[in-house]
């Protein structure tokens, strides 16, 4: 059987099928601050539980204790939560741009605004760097110099990372007025502001967290766990869905997997359109005891992936079950294929045998910035099936 699909974490035979896819302001001054002073339901519910003092929260640790509590709005005596463009305020305020490690190419949301303003924040490469920038405004009747400051914080997007470089902030702008700091991605707003508060509560810093939108408690609410199913859309060239479809249900009876199985339709397009069950016990009677990067499947429904601790290339027939004693191991030389990255099955030399391509890296290497280039970092493997 030949098929699409897209490869996971992991990889038996319902795990294959699930996984197919079928969500211009002048000042600080003038903004608009929005203060939620309503509790919700369930805040109201946990009255007992509510913080009324920050008191002493000088470390991380601490910090994390108490935000686990609901915080009274009169706690909040420092951010200001502001809708607007953070760009967009008075020279005199330094302004903080976030950059977490998924953003260090800061080409997306707030991040890319300050960019495009500052390209010279590329050069930036430490944890912690500032931009200043002085001008003169002249006028008729007046000469005066003022300073621009930019900083740029790159983060692990970890809380604990986030706290103790926005302490180390802190300790850099005891003499500033204010600070414009904006929203991140990595946290909830409500618990980002809690952290900025915790940090600068008391100090003659004013902070400012810019956001997009409104702040409103009662409607932050946890994400979404996600749907109670997976649906997999399953192609079977050459074949009819009725054929198709006696296929699969003899796969899934084969591996004692029909239980996992929610229901089975077709397309519009003729396709099969399979829902399973998301609980793993019901749905992954067996798994392997490690990971597979990728996955390839042949014209008669063999699955191909590689185990990344013991570094093998491995085959399994659908038809046996999921099991290591059923992995025929077809190669493994930890020397040259390291870390594979790609996996493709290509007809061999135009037909009708097929060929399985490999891709491999030193990839242990390039996530530490160490590809030495007096040896072979990079190779292609291919054989035929």
């Amino acid at each position: 059987m030949r098929a699409q699909l897209t490869s996971m974490e992991e990889k038996n035979l319902i795990e294959w099928l699930e996984n197919q896819n079928e969500e211009p302001i002048s000042s600080v001054k003038e903004q608009n601050i929005t203060k939620d002073n309503q509790k919700c339901p369930s805040c109201q519910r946990k009255v007992a539980q509510a913080l009324t003092e920050l008191g002493e929260c000088d470390n991380f640790a601490t910090w994390t204790e108490k935000s686990e509590k609901t915080w009274e709005e009169n706690i909040f005596t420092n951010p200001e939560i502001v809708v607007g463009n953070p760009l967009a305020t008075k020279d005199e305020i330094v302004k903080v741009v976030l950059v977490g490690k998924s953003e260090a190419n800061m080409d997306r949301g707030v991040q890319k605004i300050y960019r495009d303003r500052y390209p010279e924040l590329e050069h930036i490469k430490e944890d912690f760097g500032m931009l200043e920038q002085d001008f003169r405004i002249r006028t008729k009747t007046t000469n005066t110099t003022k300073t621009r400051k930019i900083i740029k914080i790159t983060h692990n997007e970890t809380e604990e990372d986030l706290y103790n470089k926005i302490s180390d902030l802190k300790t850099e702008l005891v003499t500033e007025e204010g600070v414009i700091l904006h929203k991140v991605e990595c946290m909830q707003q409500t618990r980002f502001r809690k952290m900025v508060e915790a940090i600068f509560h008391g100090t003659s810093t004013a902070a400012y967290i810019y956001t997009n939108k409104k702040l409103d408690t009662a409607s932050e609410k946890p994400r979404r766990q996600g749907r109670d199913s997976y649906a997999s859309v399953v192609e079977n060239a050459g074949k009819t869905f009725s054929e198709s479809l006696t296929e699969i249900k003899a796969i899934l009876k084969t591996n004692n997997a029909e239980k996992g199985i929610r229901g089975i339709r077709s397309t519009r397009e003729g396709k099969l359109l399979i829902t399973t069950e998301k609980d793993k016990q019901t749905t992954y009677t067996h798994t392997r005891q490690q990971q597979a990067s990728i996955e390839a499947i042949d014209k008669n429904g063999n699955v191909y992936f590689p185990l990344l601790i013991t570094v093998e290339l491995a085959k399994w027939d659908p038809r046996e079950n999921y099991e290591v004693e059923n992995f025929e191991i077809i190669a493994n030389d930890k020397q040259t294929m390291q870390f594979p990255t790609a996996l493709k099955i290509r007809l061999y030399r135009g037909g009708p045998s097929e060929a399985l391509w490999m891709f491999a890296t030193a990839e242990q290497r390039y996530e530490v910035n160490k590809l030495n280039g007096t040896v072979t970092n990079f190779r292609l493997f291919v054989t035929k099936l």
